[in-house]
């Protein structure tokens, strides 16, 4: 009898800790998923990398957010991806029309020079289309 209450306790126990640790990876600061459109002169952009940098002169803080821009579109959710901390954030887009890629430019020849823009992104606007002019 007393064998099994020592069991019962220890399993308890295990299970406890189990659902301890499970939870502790569910906390965090929150990240945002964004997802959207990018042309450069009316076209989509072929390949790229889009970045949501938060805004400290604004307050904002936080882990970086980044997505690969595939065939004009981009997700954070995508793989590769990183959601983006909600706020004001610094985007910043670099665009390559994803041919002849080699070890120096992976994604090809780039497009156009590092377009950066400011946007307060926030849980009701998680879509987010960038022209470059």
């Amino acid at each position: 009898m007393l064998r099994t209450f020592v069991w019962n306790r220890l399993g308890c126990l295990v299970l406890g800790c189990m659902l301890a640790v499970a939870g502790c990876g569910r906390q965090g600061p929150p990240q945002l998923d964004v997802s959207g459109e990018v042309t450069w002169q009316g076209q989509p952009v072929p390949a790229g990398i889009i970045t949501f940098t938060p805004d400290v002169r604004q307050g904002n803080s936080g882990a970086q957010g980044v997505a690969k821009i595939r065939n004009g579109r981009y997700s954070t959710r995508d793989s590769g991806g990183r959601g983006a901390a909600p706020g004001p954030q610094v985007i910043t887009v670099l665009g390559y029309d994803g041919q002849n890629p080699t070890d120096e430019s992976p994604l090809g020849q780039m497009l156009f020079p590092e377009y950066q823009l400011e946007r307060d992104l926030s849980e009701s606007r998680s879509t987010l289309d960038i022209a470059i002019p």
